[in-house]
């Protein structure tokens, strides 16, 4: 089976399902201009930008990494934009955004 798990993906609370530390690449992300905007004129830290708005993204798929490149080329083939923006890793912090 390609997929693990299909979780939509809430900052805060994706590390629920996770027995280890998930590492986000903040640079992976295509984040919308709105967001930055917000963030501009909200006053709103990056944290809060994240656990409040996911930064534009909508559902995250957590697969083995091996199965990484198979999954991307079938929810291509399928019309989905997907990318990857993160891995999962030990550690004792449960979200970390790099």
């Amino acid at each position: 089976m390609i997929i693990t798990m299909i979780l939509i993906f809430v900052f805060g609370y994706l590390c629920i399902a996770l027995e280890h530390k998930l590492r986000i690449d903040k640079a992976a992300i295509r984040t919308p201009a709105v967001f930055g905007l917000l963030q501009a004129k909200g006053g709103i830290d990056e944290h809060d930008m994240f656990n409040t708005f996911n930064m534009g993204v909508g559902m995250t798929m957590i697969v083995a990494k091996d199965d990484a490149d198979k999954a991307l080329a079938a929810l291509k083939e399928n019309g989905q934009d997907a990318y990857v923006i993160g891995e999962v890793v030990s550690g004792e912090e449960k979200v970390a955004l790099c």
